[in-house]
């Protein structure tokens, strides 16, 4: 059975929202981790917290932002392949419907 013969029962609303989720996620992710680490740099600067601990936890938060980054950047590009796949879907089915009037 070739890869191009394989049939995919799942709805189209259900891929672009799929797609919709993942780019929320992303986003949300580094959203996180931006306020945690500004949360973090402004106790520094109210002199609410102060010393090694501080450093360590905001230090560990950067770091786990870069850390992340690659597994978002896979989520928005398997976004974007969803959103731009289910597109193409609907182009295909408008022109074979289109065809299918036609006759």
């Amino acid at each position: 059975m070739s890869l191009f013969s394989t049939t995919i029962k799942v709805p189209i609303s259900t891929l672009q929202t799929s797609a919709e989720k993942l780019t929320s996620y992303s986003t949300e992710n580094s959203d996180i981790f931006d306020k945690i680490y500004n949360s973090l740099r402004c106790l520094e600067g109210s002199n609410e917290w102060k010393g090694a601990s501080l450093t360590a936890a905001a230090d560990a938060t950067w770091n786990n932002k870069k850390k992340f980054e690659d597994a978002v950047n896979e989520m928005e590009q398997l976004a974007k392949f969803l959103s731009d796949f289910v597109t193409e879907m609907a182009e295909e089915d408008a022109k074979i419907s289109k065809q299918i009037n036609s006759i």
